[in-house]
């Protein structure tokens, strides 16, 4: 240890002398990189303990979420209408497709005519304006959060469905949390639309038709690049999943969907 302690020593102070018989802007130049070298250094240090840091604090959070979840008592849904005679859609194990990425193109690819069969069918006859809608108690449900989907500020629709369409929604969010083993739940975008919020979409809208299925309160849109996920919304991670539950669904011929492109979402219309 001594011996590399004095060739140290010697090395630096031949270094030195070297240094200082450099003419002036070589001198510079080396003090000037040995300083951005060293302040680099330092960000590193810093760099590296702030991830460090935060990888611990997400851990610790994702631990806390994950034992939430655990010890959550479940509660009822919070859309639930009066009746106790809630529709069911049974999807059997042999049916059923967690590990099936389903083509979107393929799959999703059910025509507005198709939709829209189903829902004059299911659905109720067309309301001109929004007031009419908070006098139908009787047949329509207005949507609230749960811990299966969340609806999102809606500004060319308004969150009532049929209450066929709301138990769909449920068994949804339940399969597509059982396919992901989380917590996570979809964003609906647009639900049941009055004839005066056609109108107004047409002109703003390219996917918007004149005689919607969205103004029968059996079809929804739920958007494929957002998802919640304890209370944070993240970016398309869960898409996958949302289209296996779908597509086991419409196999069993509970729902059409649609894959859209240019608003990103699937087109959801429940079959009687």
């Amino acid at each position: 240890m001594n011996q590399l302690g004095k060739l140290l020593f010697r090395a630096t102070i031949w270094l030195e002398k070297k240094y200082y018989r450099l003419s002036f802007w070589p001198r510079h130049v080396i003090g000037i990189l040995l300083a951005l070298s060293l302040l680099a250094g330092v960000a590193g240090i810093c760099y590296g303990g702030y991830c460090g840091v935060k990888a611990c604090v997400e851990f610790v959070v994702s631990v806390f979420n994950n034992a939430k979840d655990f010890f959550e008592e479940e509660v009822e849904d919070e859309y639930c209408w009066s009746s106790k005679h809630h529709a069911e859609f049974p999807v059997p194990e042999d049916k059923r497709h967690p590990k099936r990425v389903p083509n979107f193109a393929r799959d999703f690819a059910f025509v507005n005519d198709v939709h829209l069969t189903a829902a004059t069918e299911l659905g109720i006859t067309p309301v001109e304006d929004r007031e009419i809608l908070f006098q139908m108690k009787e047949e329509l449900v207005e949507l609230k959060d749960t811990r299966y989907f969340k609806v999102l500020p809606l500004t060319s629709s308004s969150p009532f469905l049929v209450p066929r369409a709301a138990d769909f929604l449920t068994e949804l969010g339940r399969l597509m949390q059982e396919y992901n083993g989380t917590k996570s739940r979809f964003l609906i975008s647009s639900v049941l639309r009055t004839q005066s919020d056609v109108q107004k979409l047409n002109r703003v809208n390219v996917n918007a038709t004149t005689n919607s299925t969205h103004c029968y309160g059996t079809t929804f849109d739920i958007t494929y690049n957002r998802f919640d996920i304890h209370g944070k919304t993240w970016e398309g991670k869960l898409k996958e999943d949302l289209a296996r539950a779908l597509y086991d669904l419409q196999s069993m011929g509970y729902c059409y969907v649609k894959y859209e492109i240019k608003q990103p979402c699937f087109h959801v219309t429940v079959r009687p």
